[in-house]
This record gives C-alpha cells, sequence and structure tokens, in this order.
C-alpha cells in the first residue's frame, strides 16, 4: 500500500475499516505502519541559541536551557531554514495486535497496547529530539503534532 491520510501510524487501521475493508482482512494482511511529516529543518549558517522558555520547557519535558533558531541569512533567503527533515512513527502489527483488529477492539485499546509493548516512539517524540538537538523550532513541532496547547 503506497498511502492513507491519517494522523498517525495506528489510525491507518481505522481509515483502512472506513473504507470497508473488514477488520480480519486487514489483521492478517498488514505487517506495519508509518506515518511521516517532514519538519523544515533550521539553517546551520544562521542557527541561534535562544534561552527556552518556562512553556518551552514544560512542552519539551525535559529540563533543558535553551532552544534554537534560524535568524535569517543570504544562505536561507531570510527565513531562518535550510531544507527538510523527515520525523517517522512507525509501528508492527504482531500477533497481538491481530487479534485486537480482528476482534474490532476499540483504536484506543489498540494504541495503549503499541504504546506498552513496542515502546513507540511517535511523530511528538522524535519533533521534540529533533527541537532539544537544534534541527527543528517549536513552531515545526507544533504544526507535526496535536500538541499545541
Amino acid at each position: 500500500m503506497s498511502s492513507l491520510h491519517t494522523n498517525d501510524a495506528i489510525s491507518s487501521i481505522v481509515r483502512l475499516e472506513d473504507m470497508g475493508i473488514e477488520p480480519y482482512l486487514i489483521a492478517n494482511s498488514l505487517v506495519g505502519s508509518v506515518s511521516q511529516r517532514l519538519v523544515r529543518t533550521i539553517c546551520p549558517h544562521c542557527r541561534e541559541k535562544l534561552k527556552a522558555t518556562e512553556l518551552e520547557r514544560q512542552v519539551l519535558g525535559k529540563e533543558i536551557e535553551y532552544v534554537y533558531r534560524g535568524a535569517g541569512c543570504h544562505h536561507c533567503n531570510q527565513t531562518g531554514y535550510k531544507g527538510r527533515t523527515a520525523v517517522h512513527e512507525i509501528i508492527l502489527i504482531d500477533k497481538e495486535m491481530r487479534r485486537m483488529i480482528s476482534s474490532h477492539r476499540d483504536i484506543d485499546d489498540i494504541y495503549a497496547y503499541v504504546k506498552k509493548s513496542q515502546q513507540l516512539h511517535t511523530l511528538k517524540d522524535e519533533a521534540v529530539e529533533l527541537v532539544i538537538n537544534g534541527q527543528t523550532t517549536m513552531d515545526e513541532l507544533y504544526k507535526i503534532t496535536a500538541y499545541s496547547d
């Protein structure tokens, strides 16, 4: 399968059901699911360090002192960004997930199982790491996640 328009890797199961595919067929044929977003990468030529705000520290969930942004330069056409970086969320369909899908379990139950059993690294988790490492900005994190409070 090439692509489905969903918010995350788990939602592909629901999307396939919405398309009229029987749960037992999904369970027996789906091997995994990948969700991908692209975030803009901070320009390395004008990247600058800024003191993290209390809200940024709260959202990132880490004891960080700084975040980064691009100030804008001739290399990035004054945007502060140069190129893009892919952010991924990957789940593998194991025996228990097949059973849950076949028995039409609620997507929240499946999500909880995946988070627990596969140590799910979500789009948000990966984007947070990119912000902490100075590769992208909080604005880009907010764009790809539902977490923008």
